[in-house]
């Protein structure tokens, strides 16, 4: 659902890029089509993949040794160049360091291995009340331990208290926990 959106907004974003001329663009795997828009501009673009892979690519090409030193050289004076970018995409930050996370680690060390449902909808997706108590329900019925992650819109102030059905949080306590925002 969330790339057939991505894909209708196609052409109003041909437009968006037409209006602001942008010097580079950087595309993820939401906007593949980016790419072939950019080219057909004459603006360069570059692809961002997922953070886990740029993770894994970090942690193989620390142990590889590269020759040709002036690549390198030319990839710290293209950082350092000061043109304006215009980033496309859900671009996945990473979480703050300082955040303590023990109260998840310690629900999960209570639990057997592998008995734990992590759910979560995504980044792009926020339930409705009514998919929140559906999805509650659903939990409570099927007596499961999990952790849920649930994200509200920006300026959504009632958050977790009013999520879910009134009690559930009491009820569910042995089972999991709800958090609210980022989890690890």
């Amino acid at each position: 659902m969330l790339h057939l959106a991505f894909q209708l907004s196609s052409s109003s974003f041909s437009d968006i890029i037409k209006t602001i001329k942008p010097d580079l663009l950087i595309y993820d795997l939401f906007t593949p089509w980016a790419a072939t828009l950019a080219s057909s501009l004459g603006i360069p673009a570059v692809f961002l993949p997922h953070h886990i892979l740029l993770n894994t690519i970090n942690l193989h090409m620390a142990m590889l040794h590269f020759p040709y030193q002036a690549i390198y050289e030319r990839d710290y004076e293209i950082a350092n160049v000061e043109e304006k970018l215009l980033p496309v995409g859900p671009l996945v930050t990473q979480p703050d360091n300082e955040e303590d996370y023990s109260e998840i680690m310690h629900c999960l060390s209570k639990k057997n291995q592998f008995s734990t449902s992590f759910i979560f909808f995504g980044s792009e997706n926020y339930l409705s009340w009514e998919q929140i108590e559906e999805m509650a329900r659903g939990l409570e019925l099927c007596d499961v331990n999990f952790i849920w992650l649930i994200r509200f819109p920006a300026g959504e102030t009632s958050g977790i208290q009013k999520a879910p059905p009134e009690g559930f949080l009491e009820r569910a306590q042995e089972k999991g926990m709800i958090v609210q925002g980022w989890a690890p």
